[in-house]
This record gives structure tokens, C-alpha cells and sequence, in this order.
């Protein structure tokens, strides 16, 4: 109860210091870290829900796709349509499993979503064998489109 407190707030108190799009969601790591899909930055965030910050995180997006300081200012002005978001994942939802080595990720970008590989599940890396958490190698997670349904313009449907 306690962790979603703290996620609870640290929601609130995130949507109420912009208006962009922001975190769009969550899945829990442990009691104390969760793992954000931010779609401001265009980002994976692990949170310290309990000690407050950031300890990990994984930008979506090849660097060359950075917003410039207007740009920027737009999408944290939360005008999403003035900016030009090309080369951006844009994520809408995370999910992991403990034992899983692997993160997967919903886009808005129509049927697309993500795999991204770990080199070991993110309850390893927050409960390290000297008590620790060591979140370093997660930014450099490499991930891969998958197309799991049919072109939404086609009549054919392979759901199954």
C-alpha cells in the first residue's frame, strides 16, 4: 500500500508541475522501485518511490531526435501537435515480469511496439548480492520493434 502511495503522489505531484503528457505508465520493480514510461521525455524512468529521484533510466529515441529549446518548451507546454516527433517512440504503457530479461512497450505509433533487452531482469539489478541496486546497464538496454497485428488499413485479420 505503502509504494502506491508514493507513486500516487509522485504522479500528482509531476502533473501538477507541467502539462505535458508525462508519465503514461507504470509497472512495479519492488516494493521500492518502479519503472516509468515518460512520454515528455521520450523515456523509461526507474524511480527510488521510497527515497524520491531517479536511478535509472533509457531514452527511446536515437539522441539525433532531441528536442531543440522551442521544441522542448512545446511538449512540456503540452503542444504535442506544433512539434515534430519523428524518431520518437512515443510510449503509452511498460510491462516486465521478475524473472523476464526483457521490457516490453506500447507506442501511440500506431501498431507498433517494443522489446527492449536487458542483460538481467530489473529485480536483479535492484537487489544486487551486497543489498545494492545497480540500474547502470539499463540505459544501455537495446530495444526492437515488433508488429503483432495486421495493417490497421487492411481487411484481413490474423487475431487469433
Amino acid at each position: 500500500m505503502r509504494i502506491l502511495q508514493a507513486i500516487l503522489l509522485l504522479s500528482s505531484l509531476i502533473s501538477t508541475l507541467s502539462t505535458g503528457k508525462g508519465p503514461v505508465g507504470l509497472t512495479t520493480i519492488t516494493q521500492r522501485y518502479a519503472l516509468i514510461a515518460d512520454s515528455s521525455l521520450d523515456a523509461l524512468l526507474i524511480i527510488d518511490v521510497e527515497m524520491g529521484g531517479i536511478v535509472g533510466h533509457l531514452i527511446l529515441h536515437d539522441r539525433q531526435y532531441d528536442l531543440s529549446g522551442s521544441d522542448y518548451d512545446k511538449v512540456v507546454g503540452g503542444k504535442w501537435s506544433d512539434v515534430d516527433k519523428d524518431g520518437w517512440m512515443d510510449p503509452t504503457g511498460v510491462s516486465t515480469c521478475p524473472s523476464c530479461n526483457f521490457v516490453f512497450v506500447t507506442s501511440s505509433k500506431l501498431k507498433q511496439f517494443y522489446k527492449i533487452r536487458l542483460d538481467r531482469p530489473l529485480k536483479e539489478m535492484a537487489n544486487n548480492d551486497d543489498g545494492s541496486a545497480d540500474f547502470s546497464s539499463f540505459s544501455q538496454s537495446e530495444w526492437s520493434a515488433i508488429t503483432a497485428w495486421p495493417d490497421a488499413t487492411s481487411t484481413e485479420r490474423n487475431l487469433r
